[in-house]
């Protein structure tokens, strides 16, 4: 059973929001606890890391491992069906010391309108790397956000453009059913 533990806040001087939301509490062999966890801007239409689309994401890649303690894997939903996992659990289907490889895509900065919100969903499964499975207890993710400089139309975005970095994350709590 899953639960949000907390969610650290970001300073009004960034006007962005950020917030975890969960979507599904239990684990059993069938489902696996999910999440969703979005971003939006509240400031003046300009550019934001949190990248939509089919292959960036705030948890993008090393991110998507749990910081303190490791042990937990953030997959985005609606890619995890493609992975292989160990039957009746949630944990990809690889020995302990297989070294993992990620693609190798850029992702710079989306231009986010006023207002503009952009969310991913993430199914929580065990990180094949670490010794246990699901084990109890908290877990926290940490990642920094890049802001850019109000957008000019008539410029594309690239990381000399970043204004200000900050840094967010969020805990959740693991507990055995009873």
């Amino acid at each position: 059973m899953m639960s949000i533990e907390s969610v650290e806040t970001i300073a009004d001087e960034y006007n962005l929001e950020a917030d975890v939301e969960l979507l599904n509490a239990v684990i059993d062999r069938t489902q696996t606890a999910e999440i969703r966890v979005s971003v939006r801007n509240t400031g003046p239409k300009r550019g934001i890391s949190v990248v939509g689309g089919a292959t960036c994401d705030l948890f993008d890649r090393d991110a998507a491992r749990s910081d303190d303690p490791p042990g937990l894997w953030l997959f985005r939903s609606d890619r995890s069906r493609e992975l292989d996992r160990k039957p009746g659990r949630w944990v990809q289907d690889y020995p302990q010391d297989r070294v993992r490889g990620f693609n190798g895509y850029g992702c710079g900065l989306k231009v986010y309108s006023p207002g503009e919100t952009v969310a991913h969903d993430y199914e929580i499964w065990d990180d094949y790397r670490v010794d246990g499975y699901l084990l109890p207890g908290t877990y926290r993710w940490q990642e920094e956000i890049e802001i850019g400089e109000e957008f000019s139309e008539d410029e594309a975005y690239s990381y000399d453009d970043v204004d200000a970095t900050v840094s967010w994350g969020f805990s959740i709590s693991m507990e055995k059913e009873k």
